[in-house]
């Protein structure tokens, strides 16, 4: 398998077949070889990086086997760093752009070239060619007036709506649509209803975000305030758990997939992370609220902020939204559904 050009629906299969490790080898041989064809092309940086991310889940899945006969991890652990190498290899895959796909399969033989060169330039064959030309050139001409004439029609389409876009993006800010009130393109606030709490929020690629922690506090259910004390409160929000946390956003907002957080971590992935809190584009300070076991014990305050997803891995456990100021970097792990995180909303879209 590792020296066959395999195609991205062949890869998916061979992964739904537990074959991941062999789709790790081809996926490396197959962007070496693009990468060394195309080294020299700043355009694919992004599968450059995409490589990378790739080799450093073949170290994550190398070896697994081994440490797990030899007691280092347990079957849980195995499975957990083989579900996130499944993910990341899934991932990389849609990721993979469309030049990548085209430029490993589009080969034409130089045997059916040929073949077919030798019977377009037939006798018989040019023959009826000509004669063909012949009564096609009245169809031609009918189809050059219906291509002007649709070409038109889209030209005053476009026109329309190019006009009616204008008019509706001149307008000045502040704005408000959809309870959202706008400063600008990019940046405004949404005011809460149930308690008249102002969130700020932002724009991020397609994506509507409160960019700050929740907090809305409810009738009942789990929730938590780090350590009882007020300001952190003020600073951090509630920590709720799982359960809670997928009902707690007002109406018209969700908590995120964990889908919707991977589109979310690609569009900050291109901006320095300090330049993520120093602009508040996601991050500020008040995003590092820690967490809170089910025994009430109370961790990494003002290191890391986590996010609930609304995506279960299985019974007790989903998955969490990382961020993690020490190391300057986000990723998604599993958590105990009982722990209480922090809450970000996002717009659902209609």
């Amino acid at each position: 398998m590792q020296k066959q050009l395999l195609n991205k629906e062949i890869l998916k299969q061979f992964i739904s077949d537990n074959r991941l490790n062999e789709v790790v080898k081809n996926l490396i041989f197959q962007l070496n070889e693009f990468l060394d064809k195309n080294k020299d092309d700043i355009d694919y940086e992004p599968i450059r990086k995409l490589s990378d991310t790739l080799i450093i889940n073949s170290g994550k899945l190398k070896g697994l086997e081994q440490d797990l006969v030899n007691g280092i991890i347990d079957r849980e652990t195995k499975r957990i760093t083989t579900a996130e190498v499944q993910n990341a290899v899934l991932y990389i895959i849609d990721q993979l752009p469309v030049q990548f796909w085209d430029k490993q399969t589009n080969v034409k033989s130089s045997k059916e070239k040929t073949k077919s060169d030798a019977y377009n330039n037939s006798p018989n064959n040019q023959s009826f060619f000509k004669q063909e030309s012949v009564n096609n050139e009245n169809k031609k001409n009918i189809s050059k007036i219906v291509i002007v004439l649709l070409f038109l029609i889209i030209v005053t389409f476009i026109s329309i709506f190019i006009w009616n876009y204008n008019k509706s993006n001149n307008d000045e800010y502040p704005k408000t649509i959809d309870e959202i009130t706008w400063e600008n393109e990019t940046t405004g606030f949404f005011t809460d209803i149930r308690d008249n709490h102002k969130y700020n929020v932002r724009r991020i690629g397609k994506q509507i975000w409160m960019i700050e922690n929740l907090a809305f506090k409810p009738n009942n259910g789990k929730y938590w305030i780090y350590e009882n004390n007020q300001a952190n409160f003020t600073k951090f929000g509630y920590l709720y758990d799982w359960d809670l946390a997928n009902s707690i956003c007002p109406k018209g907002w969700k908590l995120p997939s964990k889908d919707e957080f991977i589109e979310l971590k690609i569009n900050l992935d291109t901006i320095p992370f300090n330049e993520l809190i120093s602009k508040n584009y996601f991050l500020t300070i008040n995003s590092f609220g820690g967490w809170c076991q089910n025994d009430n014990s109370f961790h990494y305050i003002n290191e890391h902020g986590n996010f609930w997803t609304e995506t279960s891995v299985n019974e007790n456990r989903a998955w969490r939204f990382n961020i993690d100021l020490t190391k300057k970097n986000f990723d998604i792990y599993d958590h105990n559904k009982k722990f209480g995180l922090s809450v970000r909303c996002i717009k659902i879209n209609r």
